[in-house]
């Protein structure tokens, strides 16, 4: 078994999510010296609530799935040998082999590297939104949309996403209500126009100049939200059962900034379809990365990809 020391490994994989946990597997599998590092299994799985679109099982949630990520890598190395449970730090080159420094004062070296920290969704910040977290405050319309049909619901944003996720919605919900905080909506002119038409039909509301205040519920499950009109002062109570907080994602770049990575205006790492960036040997995953959709299973194939890019890197490294 693999020793957890300053030796070359062929591959370290930077996160534990679906992306991370799927290159590891391939890795494995293929007989790489492999280190995995992240602090616990399931990555964004873990706080998605039901889910119900991973090919397989009809009904599963984060919690469940993560436990699945760790027991299939637990069958290639039941020691863990292959696991250092940290938070990574910095990582750089150290001539043709990459450094990782963690935040624990370890640090390995690679020949290659694939990362997929992810993104983590942008935050509201706002009394209430913590407390009903996967209890009807939501982060991702595709992935949890289904689970609030029939229902009234609130979208929060005033871009692509939300406009998206608001469009989406209005096949599902009983009632939906878009609520951006700015004095118009910014996504794609042909997404406002539809919603724009379903406003007339009654099928949906639309709220420019909004600030959500508050996510308010009965102990257990929401059944409020607040919103402030900026133009008049006028605190409105909404009742809805479900929240979809659409304002974007932040990419877990941090610990790469020094390598020179391009990336493109939202900060995404920027790669091509088989997951290689512009420093070779370094690869990426998931939602870290400018791929479109930012969903379980892609982030999975996508891992998949990178450790098959990774291995045919590390059988030709010099």
């Amino acid at each position: 078994m693999q020793e957890l020391n300053n030796s070359i490994y062929d591959i370290i994989i930077v996160g534990l999510g679906p992306a991370g946990v799927t290159a590891g597997l391939y890795s494995l599998r293929n007989n790489l010296k492999t280190l995995m590092i992240g602090e616990t299994f399931g990555g964004a799985t873990l706080v998605s609530g039901e889910i119900e679109n991973w090919p397989g099982a009809v009904n599963t949630n984060g919690f469940e799935m993560a436990e699945k990520f760790e027991e299939q890598i637990r069958h290639y190395s039941p020691d863990e040998s292959c696991i250092k449970r940290s938070l990574v730090k910095t990582i750089d080159k150290q001539g043709n082999l990459f450094r990782v420094l963690n935040k624990d004062g370890t640090e390995f070296f690679s020949k290659a590297v694939i990362y997929s920290t992810g993104s983590e969704s942008r935050k509201l910040n706002i009394p209430g939104e913590q407390e009903y977290r996967n209890k009807g405050v939501t982060y991702c319309a595709t992935c949890d949309g289904p689970l609030y049909r029939n229902k009234d619901v609130a979208i929060i944003g005033g871009g692509n996403s939300a406009m998206k996720a608001s469009l989406m919605m209005l096949n599902i919900a009983k009632s939906v209500i878009v609520v951006s905080i700015n004095p118009q909506f910014s996504g794609e002119q042909i997404s406002i126009k539809q919603l724009e038409k379903a406003e007339k039909e009654g099928k949906v509301r639309m709220i420019v100049s909004g600030k959500t205040s508050e996510v308010r519920g009965n102990g257990k499950f929401v059944d409020k939200v607040v919103v402030e009109h900026v133009d008049t002062g006028v605190a409105e109570e909404i009742a809805v059962q479900g929240v979809f907080v659409e304002i974007g994602l932040i990419p877990i770049t941090e610990p790469v900034k020094e390598l020179g990575l391009k990336m493109n205006r939202i900060g995404e790492i920027e790669t091509n379809r088989e997951m290689t960036t512009n420093v070779p040997g370094f690869f990426v995953a998931g939602d870290v990365c400018d791929v479109r959709d930012k969903q379980i299973i892609v982030a999975s194939a996508l891992g998949c990809t990178a450790a098959l890019s990774a291995a045919e890197y590390v059988q030709n490294f010099e």
